[in-house]
């Protein structure tokens, strides 16, 4: 009696082990996709639509704080009544705004990127299930977390098969989907799995695998730039932030003649 009990609680155990390796590798696919397709579109297409005004937003905050500088510099010399030299605090200034100048450089690179990536060739309907259904089973056979005792050319042939769905490459995981076995139809491997304790562990394993890959999934959603999707799926929204911007870089441009005219002003009235 107590054999056959065992016998029906494996049973019970495989089926719960296989609907869950199923489900992992949906998963990993699904969240793979969220990091690699889904959040740089997002990206892409709200700096397509915004990305130009926040762009210019911090270059004009960027000259105007330059600008707060420069005048606090140069009246600290009339107030000393010492000599106004331009390039000595133009050169104190290149220094102290070194990082602010960065920033703006590598705002720069992601507009750039963004309106690349806009332009570049994207896959059709047919192209991306395609990918998609090669993914999920190279990654059935090849995941590490599914299969343990990879071998380290495998474990390689993974990252490869990674760096192929991120860039859609459709080209290269035909390739390693056909190389790494995963066109095959292969069944669970539970050889390893002898024992009722041995299933119990394997499916508590795969339980907190799937828990963690659904975590890391609502983290995703709730960070940049999955979090600008409200932008994009909302007109109204859309355009009330480009407003907004548009009325922010207005105000500097105001401020920044403001500033340039009482720098002006200042350097008039030590010449005189």
């Amino acid at each position: 009696m107590a054999d056959i009990m065992e016998f029906k609680g494996k049973i019970g155990l495989k089926d719960d082990i296989k609907a869950l390796r199923e489900e992992l590798v949906k998963l990993v696919e699904e969240r793979d996709n969220l990091i690699y397709t889904v959040c740089p579109n997002i990206k892409m297409r709200y700096m397509v639509k915004v990305g130009y005004l926040e762009y210019k937003l911090y270059e004009l905050n960027l000259k105007y704080q330059r600008l707060k500088r420069k005048k606090e510099l140069i009246q600290a010399k009339v107030y000393r009544s010492e000599k106004v030299i331009l390039i000595d605090i133009e050169e104190l200034l290149d220094k102290e705004f070194e990082e602010y100048k960065k920033e703006l450089e590598e705002k720069l690179y992601e507009l750039n990127a963004s309106i690349k990536r806009s332009e570049g060739k994207f896959l059709s309907e047919v192209e991306s299930e395609d990918l998609k259904d090669m993914y999920r089973k190279v990654v059935k056979k090849l995941h590490p977390d599914l299969n343990p005792d990879l071998t380290e050319a495998e474990k390689e042939l993974f990252v490869r098969a990674v760096e192929a769905y991120k860039a859609g490459d459709v080209a290269s995981m035909k390739l390693i989907y056909v190389v790494s076995g995963a066109d095959e139809d292969t069944k669970d491997d539970d050889t390893k799995l002898k024992t009722v304790l041995d299933m119990a562990e394997e499916k508590a394993r795969l339980e907190k695998l799937i828990e963690n890959i659904k975590n890391n999934m609502d983290e995703i959603k709730s960070c940049f730039p999955y979090t600008l999707k409200v932008y994009l799926d909302d007109d109204s929204l859309m355009k009330k932030k480009q407003d907004e911007l548009s009325e922010s870089i207005k105000d500097y441009e105001n401020a920044i003649k403001d500033l340039e005219e009482a720098i002006a002003k200042l350097l008039e009235e030590k010449d005189e």
